[in-house]
């Protein structure tokens, strides 16, 4: 809409032919009292002296801030709806189960309530800009009557009343359409205002479960491996630093993995899946290289232990959180 904020930033000549309309229509677009009214017809115009054409308040400058209104409330109830999108899935699912069919398009963004709304909004917005462009100064000049015959005044004339009208319906539509965008823009926010008391018991019970963790000591740093211990660095059982122990320890993060699904996915906020994300992916490129190392490696330095030890601990965390998450769900 930059041509719109452009044309209304421009005055409009007194020129521009909405003298000749009828009374009716006249005050329809605003003009004042003092308007000159031409009641003859272009017919009768031949023969006349030459006359300039009196203008009303400038309809191009009415139809620019009405557009420029309709895309501020669109914009507005662009950020909103993002706003909504942005909630956590199951936050969003509770809030458009107990909406009624126009919020919860809004929450949405789709459906066809919302398509119809976006329809009329681009089709006056699109309107609005081809006007401006092909007809907003093209027809602004002094417009005199010459000696009988002035066919090209007279068409002149005529596409100047033709453009006062359609200035005037395409007003009127751009500011029906902004008041209701503007009323859906207080809804959708009526509706973020409900989502935020629904969440905020969740922010605040996650808040209390990460300075509780934050508080648990950390766990001691294990000993590096010197050369009396490095022969025996593989260990025993599920954890050993061997291609079998990665694997268990492989099968038991795969398994605490399928748990987050379903209700313990929808629980969690979008910080914690993006996070639960990147560890999935730590972990596989971890996992992928300890066991190229470990087949190819008979005995193991300090550098392959510690990962070893890294691998089992993330396990374990993830297991842990899982069980943490599970009970949030319920």
């Amino acid at each position: 809409m930059g041509c719109c904020r452009r044309a209304a930033a421009r005055p409009v000549p007194a020129w521009l032919g909405l003298a000749a309309l009828p009374g009716a229509a006249a005050s329809a677009l605003g003009a004042p009292s003092h308007v000159l009214a031409l009641t003859s017809s272009v017919a009768s115009l031949r023969g006349q002296p030459p006359v300039v054409l009196a203008a009303g308040p400038s309809a191009v400058q009415q139809l620019a801030a009405a557009a420029a209104r309709v895309t501020a409330a669109a914009h507005a109830l662009a950020r909103l709806r993002a706003a909504a999108l942005a909630l956590p899935p199951g936050a969003a699912t509770s809030l458009r189960r107990g909406l009624p069919p126009e919020e919860a398009a809004l929450l949405v963004g789709k459906g066809r309530y919302a398509r119809s709304l976006q329809r009329r909004y681009t089709a006056c917005q699109r309107h609005a800009l081809e006007f401006l462009i092909a007809h907003g100064y093209e027809a602004s000049r002094p417009v005199r009557r010459g000696p009988p015959g002035a066919t090209h005044e007279a068409r002149v004339l005529k596409q100047q009343v033709e453009m006062a009208f359609s200035i005037s319906d395409s007003t009127a539509a751009a500011g029906q359409l902004a008041v209701r965008l503007e009323k859906l823009a207080r809804e959708l926010r009526t509706c973020l205002s409900r989502a935020r008391a629904h969440l905020q018991p969740l922010l605040n019970a996650d808040r209390e479960a990460r300075q509780a963790r934050s508080r648990v000591p950390p766990a001691p740093t294990p000993p590096s491996a010197s050369p009396r211990n490095v022969m025996d660095a593989r260990g025993t059982g599920l954890e050993a630093c061997s291609v079998a122990g990665i694997m268990g320890a492989s099968k038991r993060f795969d398994s605490t993995l399928r748990g987050f699904g379903g209700r313990v996915l929808q629980s969690m906020l979008p910080p914690e899946v993006q996070n639960l994300q990147r560890v999935v992916h730590t972990m596989e490129a971890l996992k992928h290289s300890l066991l190229n190392v470990l087949s190819n490696t008979v005995e193991l330095d300090a550098t392959i232990t510690r990962d070893c030890q890294q691998y089992f601990a993330g396990v374990k965390q993830l297991e842990t959180d899982f069980v943490h998450f599970r009970k949030a769900a319920d």
